[in-house]
């Protein structure tokens, strides 16, 4: 059975890019409780790029109107064509800003002050942004990090949180997240879960931020758990994805870094809420 008429529409607007993508009333639907849920307007405005998807005997297909000869993305799981779409959406709103400093990492913000994290994947990024998030801290970014170079000062990034069922089995107090929320499998199998700010505590809007502190997060199962003081050039390599420039030297400089390194997101918790004098709860 094919669904080419659109019964439904869903519209971001991520950094001042709209895209709209039509399709059957259930999938839209689906898309609508997590693709970029912090950012979707009413279908009104006139959007940049219209995707329309149809399900076609079993298989999903979006294609983008104006280049309707194949498909731009096919899968027989929805979730694949979550991550296309998420994926294409993301690249295409920051090559509209590539003003702006991009890094690869996560921060928070409390009164105007950010906390930075960097590091690899699987590093504990998404855990200590949600135990920050969860004691008032306000959420600015759990992937793309911005930053004007002007002022140096970042900007929120309206992305909903994306953390491994593995991060969340492993936290006792971050477990129940879970409940009631979406979660997709990645084209690797990995289950995420999507988790909006808002429902953990991060009720006000965030503002931009002076980064106070910046934290780089290194997985190590066999040394011992340590935080402790680092000097800018470490910190500027650790800045991923980007090209060294004054801008990074600027920000690192002028900011208190650390190393942070624990066997797992857990005790790597720990660790920071010792450090920023934060209760137990």
């Amino acid at each position: 059975m094919s669904s080419r008429e659109a019964a439904a529409a869903l519209q971001v607007n991520l950094l001042g890019y709209r895209l709209r993508i039509t399709g059957p009333e259930r999938e839209i639907e689906a898309l609508k409780g997590s693709l970029f849920s912090r950012c979707q307007e009413p279908p009104e405005t006139e959007p940049h790029t219209v995707y329309r998807l149809e399900v076609v005997k079993g298989e999903f297909r979006v294609f983008e109107t104006g280049r309707e000869n194949s498909p731009l993305f096919h899968s027989k799981k929805l979730d694949d064509i979550f991550w296309d779409v998420e994926y294409a959406l993301l690249c295409e709103a920051l090559e509209r800003n590539n003003d702006l400093i991009q890094i690869h990492g996560a921060a928070v913000e409390r009164d105007g002050k950010a906390l930075v994290f960097l590091g690899d994947s699987y590093v504990g990024k998404s855990t200590m942004t949600l135990h920050l998030v969860r004691l008032g801290y306000r959420f600015l970014s759990d992937e793309v990090i911005l930053i004007d170079p002007a002022s140096s000062r970042l900007k929120p990034f309206p992305r909903n949180l994306l953390v491994r069922q593995g991060a969340l089995e492993s936290d006792a107090i971050l477990k129940q997240l879970r409940e009631g929320r979406w979660r997709y499998n990645d084209k690797r199998g990995e289950t995420k879960w999507l988790v909006d700010p808002v429902e953990v505590g991060a009720i006000d809007e965030p503002q931009e931020a002076v980064v106070e502190r910046i934290y780089c997060l290194k997985r190590d199962e066999e040394a011992e758990p340590l935080l402790e003081l680092l000097g800018p050039r470490v910190v500027i390599e650790e800045m991923l994805g980007q090209s060294f420039n004054n801008h990074l030297i600027q920000i690192a400089t002028s900011s208190q870094t650390f190393r942070l390194r624990a066997p797992h997101g857990g005790v790597a918790w720990e660790l920071l809420r010792t450090h920023l004098g934060l209760p137990e709860k």
